[in-house]
């Protein structure tokens, strides 16, 4: 027996009773109910009266189990009443509506612990990162600019958390909801939707804060170019006369030429745009698969998994929209970031290891800081001593180096290892400090006479690049007063933390890089997840804003044109002959349109969809 509360057939009860019965408690448990009655009752005219089901109303109540069990049901049966010998009462709709219940805070109880719990790892892991920083940065005591940048690693923590988490809970119901045998998962009520969408909302924003912390951060960076190319010495023959054994007279002496670091300097420069992704390939591929393919389609909420579209009326719900579209996304997304490093950098083009060769090959070292007393090194001296010669003696040192004929190109003795991570001491940032000053003190108002201000600022930087260049070798070869550093490999937490534990105030540190590839966080390269993640919530955001890739209103037009037929005063099926012919064949079903003018008759105009909790099966 289940209970089952019969509307409008208490007839001769008066409206308070009817009322009282409305409370669950108060229903009558039964087993039988009419669907049809001819026989009770009879109008004042003596004509009979007919009463038809027109509406039952299943609630099934979904326990919290995967056996397919459900509590007792409850049903809700609606009549109507009308003359036998109205003929048009036969032509009434008869609807079935079952609504699923189940506990709507489950899902919310469950994200708000996922999310408290990941937020205070989150925080750990800013802070973790901006004690990093500080360190790298020689900060003794916190200040403004620690505590702005601990912002920053906090705003990227939590958005990181924010997408994961509502990304992971909105894939986790939709699939489940698809592919369950009996019923157990449900979607989210239009509250907990909005909920979700104000999650996605602070995400991009902590995301956006954090991508422009992040590249404020790469633009800070300060690189060097160590140009290790000697002076070319050569004897004076414009003399007549032999020449000197004092090797201070009688020569000439050229200085390296500045194209090699300009070479160098422009193939660093292109490496700074270059990704493992492409935005342009994502905005090609995401509206081709979702649109072209359908497969938008398997947002709708219906049972099972399939790409046709389905007919007009079914609906999708906006965790079901976010769920494909960011599950789509970010599996392009990984597709082109593993060709991108397991294939094309493997196989075909390798720029980070192409620009070490270069290095070595211009005699250019390249000294990056990412911080004032970290950065990284890229050892780039010519195991043959020069660079300046022509292409036949350039072959030649290239194929001494074939045949093991020279030594290795590595920084350190009989290794062949050019990059290293760095940790200066104190003293390298004092030194830097005091050259960088000298290239304003000419500039600030002991200009040359005659010479504009520019030739005399560029005069300064010339004299502090080769101040520069002479202190940066100083301490590569450790004969730099001061300042000096030993080797030594990564500690495994160091790696998995992202910063340094060794004491390098005093004495600095050269880690080494066995992947070579260190260096790649001076690029955006080096940070692609930030710039992912933001590119996804964005695109993401705005498909589920718009509905569509393409802002598509096909279903409200014709929904339009299901009005347009009502107030002309067409019945259901000459409108749906019009728009099939106007159109296409079976563009407009019969059944769709009389429920559509069956809203438009109760007074609702609204051309959107209902989103509710339960699924409306209508049998017409």
């Amino acid at each position: 027996m289940i209970p089952i509360f019969i509307a409008s057939s208490l007839v001769n009860q008066d409206l308070s009773t009817q009322t009282s019965l409305q409370i669950i408690e108060q229903w009558i448990l039964t087993k039988r109910f009419f669907m049809y009655d001819s026989k009770s009752m009879s109008a004042e005219n003596s004509s009979s009266l007919i009463r038809r089901v027109t509406l039952m109303d299943f609630t099934i109540f979904l326990e919290n189990s995967r056996d397919g069990k459900i509590g007792i049901p409850i049903v809700k049966v609606f009549y109507s009443t009308f003359q036998a010998i109205d003929v048009e009462a036969f032509q009434l709709p008869f609807s079935l509506k079952i609504t699923y219940f189940q506990d709507p805070f489950r899902h919310d109880r469950d994200m708000e612990i996922t999310i408290w719990v990941m937020t205070v790892f989150g925080v750990v892991w800013a802070a973790i990162r901006g004690y990093s920083w500080a360190k790298r940065s020689g900060k003794q005591l916190v200040d403004v600019n620690t505590l702005s940048q601990f912002f920053g690693f906090l705003c990227d923590s939590l958005g990181n958390i924010f997408l994961l988490v509502i990304t992971a809970m909105a894939c986790w119901l939709t699939f489940a909801y698809k592919s369950q045998t009996f019923v157990y998962y449900r979607l989210l009520m239009p509250s907990q939707e909005s909920t979700m969408m104000i999650y996605i909302y602070v995400a991009t924003i902590l995301k956006s804060i954090a991508f422009i912390h992040n590249r404020l951060s790469l633009v800070k960076t300060k690189t060097f170019f160590i140009d290790w190319e000697k002076p070319k010495i050569v004897a004076d023959l414009s003399k007549n006369q032999p020449t000197s054994r004092d090797l201070t007279k009688d020569r000439l002496i050229f200085p390296s030429v500045i194209w090699r670091t300009y070479l160098v300097a422009n193939e660093w420069n292109e490496l700074q745009n270059y990704r493992k992704t492409s935005v342009a390939l994502q905005m090609v591929i995401m509206p081709f698969i979702l649109e072209y393919l359908g497969w938008m389609n398997f947002a709708i909420i219906q049972p099972g998994f399939s790409a046709e579209t389905p007919p007009e009326g079914f609906l999708t719900a906006k965790v079901t929209r976010w769920a494909v579209s960011m599950f789509i996304y970010l599996t392009i997304v990984f597709l082109q970031w593993a060709i991108s490093v397991l294939v094309i950098e493997r196989i075909i083009i390798d720029p980070f290891h192409n620009f070490i060769d270069l290095c070595s090959v211009a005699n250019i070292s390249v000294f990056s800081l990412t911080h004032s007393n970290h950065g990284y090194y890229i050892h780039g001296r010519s195991i043959h001593g020069r660079a300046d010669t022509n292409m036949r003696e350039m072959n030649e040192f290239l194929q001494r180096e074939r045949d093991n004929m020279c030594g290795f190109r590595g920084l350190e003795t009989n290794s062949e290892l050019q990059t290293y991570s760095l940790n200066l001491p104190s003293a390298f940032g004092q030194k830097l400090d005091e050259i960088k000053k000298t290239a304003s003190m000419p500039y600030n108002g002991l200009r040359a006479a005659g010479q504009d201000p520019a030739t005399v600022k560029m005069s300064a930087l010339s004299r502090t690049h080769e101040q520069m260049n002479a202190f940066l070798i100083e301490v590569i070869d450790r004969s730099a007063n001061g300042i000096d550093y030993t080797y030594r490999d990564q500690a495994f937490i160091e790696a998995l933390f992202d910063l340094e534990l060794d004491e390098t105030s005093q004495r600095g540190s050269f880690v080494r890089d066995p992947s070579e590839t260190g260096f790649s966080v001076c690029f955006s390269y080096g940070h692609e997840w930030s710039a992912v993640s933001l590119e996804a919530l964005l695109y993401c955001a705005s498909y589920l804003f718009f509905d569509s890739c393409f802002t598509s209103m096909e279903n409200r037009d014709f929904r339009l044109l299901f009005f347009y037929e009502f107030r002309l005063g067409h019945n259901a099926l000459e409108a749906t002959q019009n728009i099939n012919q106007a159109f296409r064949e079976g563009k407009a079903e019969v059944r769709v349109v009389q429920r559509w003018f069956k809203r438009f008759r109760e007074g609702d105009e609204d051309l959107n969809d209902k989103e509710g909790l339960g699924r409306h099966l209508s049998v017409w």
